[in-house]
């Protein structure tokens, strides 16, 4: 977990100092489970951290010129990311069934989106592949993950506050049983 106002390491998940991290959700989902969570939503209810963040896409990979006016909200070429903006938990079928906060930087695209049962949405993955334009990550090639370079405009776990983020690297190494992912982001403040 980051606070993008300082750009230091948060430990505390139950407080409202972090506003972006990032997870590994489970090797059978999706890109291993390689999620953007925020500081929002049912992320904010799992940490008990009260965050009143968010995440939109600026429709850009031009991280200079992204300004807050840039902030993409509800319909956008007829798909509608507002249920996106915030963490919101879903059980994601591809190899495996995994419940996995998805926000527009994770979403990598539905054929369907159904309910599940008790109030869960079970989303199934496009056959091949295909990911949505505001994912963090593509995958060109069975086990090729690399950052698509979108810039997002992160609302702030105080609700008030805006940053500009780019994910423009990313590696994973596993080693036995465990993953460690290195990332490189570049943030700006947003006014």
């Amino acid at each position: 977990f980051y606070s993008l106002a300082t750009g230091q390491e948060v430990t505390e998940s139950a407080s409202t100092g972090w506003d972006i991290g990032f997870a590994i959700a489970g090797t059978d989902v999706i890109a291993g489970g390689r999620i953007v969570l925020t500081n929002s939503g049912d992320t904010a209810v799992q940490y008990s951290s009260g965050g009143l963040g968010g995440i939109y896409p600026a429709g850009s990979t031009d991280f200079a010129a992204v300004t807050l006016a840039d902030k993409k909200e509800g319909s956008i070429d007829g798909f509608d990311y507002t249920p996106y903006h915030t963490d919101k938990k879903r059980w994601v079928s591809l190899m495996a069934k995994a419940e996995v906060p998805l926000n527009v930087a994770s979403y990598p695209g539905y054929t369907s989106e159904t309910t599940a049962g008790a109030g869960d949405t079970e989303a199934t993955a496009l056959s091949g592949l295909a990911y949505d334009k505001f994912c963090f990550w593509s995958m060109p090639s069975m086990g090729s993950i690399v950052p698509t370079m979108q810039v997002y405009i992160v609302k702030h776990a105080d609700g008030l506050s805006y940053s500009a983020v780019q994910i423009q690297e990313f590696s994973y190494e596993y080693t036995g049983s465990d993953a460690g992912d290195t990332y490189k982001v570049v943030v700006k403040p947003l006014e």
